[in-house]
């Protein structure tokens, strides 16, 4: 057989020569996805579902979301979208900014409220309807919200930083519900008392609170001395309560009778012996919430009972978002 060695070699047609210019674009697209291991059709991941953890948390964080709405509600802002004040008063509609205005510094220190992802079967959202409320709702939720903090602080889910934190949150709550109902003019809820027992067993971070425990007693026994009637009994009453709990916690602690045993035969009181007695009154809540972190998740609710008896004794201002965790 004879070849014509002249003849042009024709070259094998491609399979894609035949395809439109743009057709070869889509394929050429494809066939990076399937490289990649992703699918067109593939569905969307899964909204992950929370740990026992992340429920406890947004639950907080939705209580603390709504008591900032209600607030900003019950002065007027989110129904006027004014910042005049709409609530009884310029005291309660000082009272209520301040609420909102902490719990919002509150909310972001839990974590935020958490968003799902957009799914893309989901409906355009609809805007969330303007809330309305009075400040009375906001002595409601003020009280739900405080109890659910002290139900929650001893769930063994969180670690002690969040329990602390909770704890100063439910102190927090307490002044806020004290100041409003006072703006309000009408009765806040009793505050809470210390409780009559403590955790079987504290730390050496207990020391400090003994010590000023112990140093009230004693300021107590000096008012007792230049008083009588009825102020020398309450004084002698509250004398031996503190030098008693002093005692509780230094057996407690583990260092009662020894060389680490903070308390004194006496304490320099001042000229000023009322100054002296509220400035240790307000030195007791930092040292009860220093002891939630180390304690056991069983007693940290006693320990946020203590804390929230002693801010009691000497409420801190409106705009302490943390009560006995501030710094200055």
């Amino acid at each position: 057989m004879l070849v014509d060695r002249n003849a042009r070699a024709t070259a094998p047609r491609s399979a894609a020569a035949g395809l439109p210019t743009a057709a070869i674009a889509v394929l050429v697209l494809v066939l990076a996805l399937t490289g990649c291991s992703v699918r067109l059709d593939t569905p969307p991941p899964a909204v992950p579902t929370p740990d026992a953890t992340e429920q406890a948390r947004a639950a907080l964080a939705e209580q603390t979301a709504t008591l900032v709405s209600l607030a900003r509600a019950a002065r007027g802002e989110e129904a006027t979208g004014q910042s005049a004040p709409q609530a009884d008063g310029p005291d309660v509609a000082a009272e209520l900014e301040a609420l909102a205005t902490a719990s919002e510094q509150q909310l972001a220190a839990l974590g935020g409220l958490w968003t799902p992802p957009p799914r893309p079967d989901d409906p355009s959202p609809t805007p969330a309807p303007q809330p309305t409320a009075t400040p009375q709702d906001v002595l409601t939720a003020l009280e739900e919200a405080a109890a659910q903090v002290q139900e929650s602080v001893g769930d063994p889910v969180w670690d002690g930083d969040t329990a602390t934190l909770l704890a100063s949150i439910a102190v927090y709550r307490d002044g806020a519900l004290a100041r409003l109902s006072h703006a309000l003019g009408t009765d806040a809820p009793a505050p809470a008392e210390s409780a009559t027992e403590l955790p079987t067993e504290l730390t050496a971070a207990s020391a400090p609170l003994c010590r000023t425990l112990d140093g009230l007693g004693y300021a107590y026994e000096v008012q007792a001395a230049r008083s009588d009637g009825e102020q020398r009994s309450q004084a002698v009453a509250r004398a031996a309560q503190n030098r008693d709990l002093a005692e509780q916690v230094a057996v407690l602690g583990g260092y009662d009778g020894t060389a680490e045993d903070p308390r004194r035969a006496s304490y320099a009181v001042g000229d000023d012996l009322s100054e002296t007695i509220v400035t240790w009154q307000s030195e007791l809540l930092p040292g009860w919430l220093a002891l939630v972190s180390p304690a056991a998740p069983g007693d940290r609710t006693l320990l946020l009972t203590q804390a929230r008896a002693a801010a009691a004794l000497a409420p801190l201002p409106a705009d302490v978002a943390f009560p006995g965790l501030q710094t200055d």
